[in-house]
């Protein structure tokens, strides 16, 4: 007599989830650790830019400046993007 064994794939009903995910896959310390560095630079990043923002738009007259307007745009810029770029990327990570 010979023994046949019938191999089969796991279904969702015979598995638990966490054994159908990778490690990869599965939530762990290192998502922990790019969810925080994400926050912090997203508060960083926004804290520096308004505060540029701020003091050039405190000083009127420093606008006359053609340096000024320059980093009053890029800090803008870095505001309008740098937030929904970090959050987008945070969720791919994660």
């Amino acid at each position: 007599m010979h023994s046949h064994s019938i191999v089969t794939t796991p279904t969702p009903e015979s598995t638990p989830v966490t054994e159908i995910l990778t490690d990869e896959m599965k939530f762990n310390d290192g998502h922990r650790m790019s969810i925080v560095t994400y926050s912090v630079l997203m508060v960083v990043s926004a804290v520096g830019n308004l505060t540029v923002l701020v003091t050039i738009l405190r000083r009127r007259r420093a606008l006359r400046y053609g340096n000024n307007h320059m980093f009053m745009h890029l800090a803008i810029a870095d505001l309008l993007v740098s937030a929904p770029v970090a959050t987008a990327f945070g969720k791919l990570t994660v």
